[in-house]
């Protein structure tokens, strides 16, 4: 939406209709509704039997995996009522020194969060390759609550566009759960030490706030909380803030939560045009 003037995002939604693999994908726009302000775009994404020319798919053997509706408009010219709220998170995290996290890889209040002892052979979970992942020395104030800092292993600042990205990589709220080595799960409280998921999600809702800086944020905070895990169903609500604390954005996600082996399995190809 460039040409329109409007290259970003206020909100979007996506549903997760089948699960995307690593690889070569179709992303499909189609302009819904054009406005001298707002403009809505639909977006599918395909993958399997890819043509290279249009019509890009093949119907009856492409399959759609996921679809989206984006709002754009442009947030440099957004002008209107601005009101300070008494909003304030509860328990907040501690300070953080992000030259030290950035050239010792720590603080006195972050460390690096490490778990990949976490997969399964064939089940890796990439995101890791790309992002760092610092979390509170002293440990979560709760189960169902994570707070972090991260940054990209590239060295590249985070801009707006990497919002729906970064909102979408820390499902992994359950690993709070887990019983200590040699405990036994009750799987009220606690699971077993060893156990491995998966969360595919299923719908994301993302409410671009404040946004980045132009010139991005290279690292970015922030918290992840449950409000219930019920029958295999994680909700999650994710706050973004720039690395000046500003709040970038917020996401709501719907989550399954299922064994890692489910999505080793193969599967036959379904059309999904």
């Amino acid at each position: 939406m460039r040409s329109r003037s409007q290259p970003d995002a206020l909100c979007a939604h996506f549903e997760f209709l089948d699960r995307i693999v690593p690889g070569a994908a179709v992303i499909i726009v189609e302009e819904v509704k054009l406005g001298r302000q707002l403009s809505t775009v639909h977006v599918a994404l395909y993958q399997g039997h890819l043509l290279t020319e249009a019509p890009w798919v093949a119907k009856g053997e492409s399959s759609r995996k996921l679809v989206a509706y984006v709002t754009c408009f442009n947030i440099n010219l957004q002008k209107g009522l601005t009101l300070k709220t008494s909003y304030t998170l509860s328990n907040p995290p501690p300070p953080v020194d992000l030259e030290s996290l950035a050239r010792e890889g720590g603080d006195e209040h972050w460390v690096p969060y490490g778990a990949r002892s976490l997969e399964l052979p064939g089940f890796e979970i990439r995101l890791w390759d790309n992002l760092e992942f610092y979390v509170p020395r002293r440990g979560q104030y709760s189960h169902s609550v994570v707070d972090f800092w991260l940054r990209l292993r590239c060295g590249e600042a985070f801009t707006n566009a990497s919002l729906a990205f970064v909102a979408d990589t820390w499902p992994h709220i359950i690993d709070g759960y887990r019983a200590s080595p040699g405990q036994e799960a009750d799987y009220i409280n606690t699971i077993p030490a060893t156990s491995i998921y998966w969360y595919p999600t299923v719908v994301l809702n993302l409410d671009i706030k404040q946004g980045l800086p132009p010139r991005g944020s290279h690292w970015l905070r922030m918290r992840s909380e449950a409000k219930e895990i019920r029958d295999g169903k994680l909700d999650l609500e994710t706050l973004i803030y720039d690395q000046d604390g500003n709040l970038a954005a917020i996401s709501q996600h719907v989550d399954l939560v299922l064994s890692a082996d489910r999505n080793l399995s193969k599967r036959k190809v379904k059309s999904r045009i």
